[in-house]
């Protein structure tokens, strides 16, 4: 395990007592078809780690998962809605009966329609919701009694710096962003009050990716481009550390300050000139991704008012239930 550096030991000490262990524990992870999701699914795999890349588009699952297990990494693939909870629970009764239980979950799955409020379709805002805000949620909860009966379980929520302040051309966007934030901080207090200290809550706040969600934009002054590796790295360092909220570039750190010192007029002058307002405005992003994820079939209420099931094609394992073995990787590697 690598040892912490003094100045993110003072968080570990500060956040927690004990360290989240990644060897050897399930990890599934939401949106993990590429970008951030991605390349977490690497961190953690080459850390011990036994990934379960999840996404939208099987394909895609798969091809993250067989870039695991070509570099001799645990992974397998499954196909997962986090907007559609019976496929939430299929993936869950899939690892039920494989004998795995989800010790870390990386609710990661997340899409962006930029443009000016009125001028964006209602059913985009919608689903930007039901994805960005509500899926988190969802899948939270599926996955809940396997965090619980867990010796350690977490939960890592990717946020955003737009959950902190307003972001012009992406109100929903950002709206989503504060609800999951919100969501983190408020789960993370309730397991303090119930005396639970073997789940933690990590919230993640970047600025903009450089994964092509955000072709088009304009970061702000004093913000430049994340690239996806570090920041994947940087998440999984937290998760060992079990810190509770991850913000960065380091301008994101000063945003709490900002707001809660500078009067909201001056605030919202400094936004102006760092150029905030007026990062989005040129979004174009992963329109065609965008264009299919508003497409996929969204659940529709029955008469009972339950669920009715979609039909998908089943969560798929490309790797042999945990009988088999994991295969042993240095938590340095």
């Amino acid at each position: 395990m690598d040892t912490p550096r003094a100045g993110i030991r003072n968080d570990w000490r500060r956040e927690g007592k004990t360290m989240t262990t990644v060897r050897n524990r399930t990890v599934l992870i939401t949106g993990a078809g590429g970008g951030l999701g991605r390349r977490l699914a690497r961190s953690f795999a080459r850390r011990g780690a036994y990934v379960v890349a999840s996404d939208v588009r099987l394909a895609d699952a798969r091809r993250t998962a067989d870039e695991l297990t070509g570099c001799g990494w645990a992974a397998e693939a499954a196909e997962l809605n986090v907007a559609d909870e019976a496929s939430i629970r299929r993936v869950r009764d899939a690892l039920d009966r494989a004998g795995r239980r989800v010790e870390i979950l990386v609710n990661n799955a997340g899409l962006v329609f930029g443009g000016a409020f009125g001028d964006v379709p209602l059913e985009r805002h919608c689903r930007t919701l039901e994805v960005n805000a509500l899926g988190p949620v969802r899948v939270t909860h599926v996955f809940w009694p396997h965090l619980t009966a867990a010796d350690e379980g977490h939960v890592v929520n990717i946020a955003s710096a737009s959950a902190m302040i307003g972001l012009p051309f992406a109100t929903t966007y950002a709206a989503s962003k504060w609800a999951v934030l919100g969501f983190s901080e408020s789960l993370r207090d309730e397991l303090h009050a119930a005396g639970c200290r073997s789940v933690h809550v990590t919230a993640v706040c970047p600025g903009y990716i450089a994964t092509g969600m955000f072709d088009g934009v304009r970061p702000p002054l004093l913000m430049p481009w994340l690239k996806p590796g570090p920041l994947a790295e940087a998440i999984v360092r937290a998760v060992q550390r079990n810190r509770d909220i991850v913000r960065t570039p380091w301008i994101v750190k000063l945003i709490p300050f900002g707001r809660g010192t500078m009067h909201r007029k001056l605030f919202r002058a400094l936004l102006r000139l760092l150029r905030v307002p007026q990062s989005m405005v040129s979004w174009r992003g992963h329109a065609a991704a965008a264009q299919e994820l508003c497409a996929a079939p969204h659940p529709q209420p029955s008469a009972a008012g339950s669920t009715t099931r979609q039909r998908s094609t089943p969560a798929k394992a490309l790797l042999p239930p945990p009988s088999s073995g994991a295969l042993p990787v240095p938590e340095n590697a």
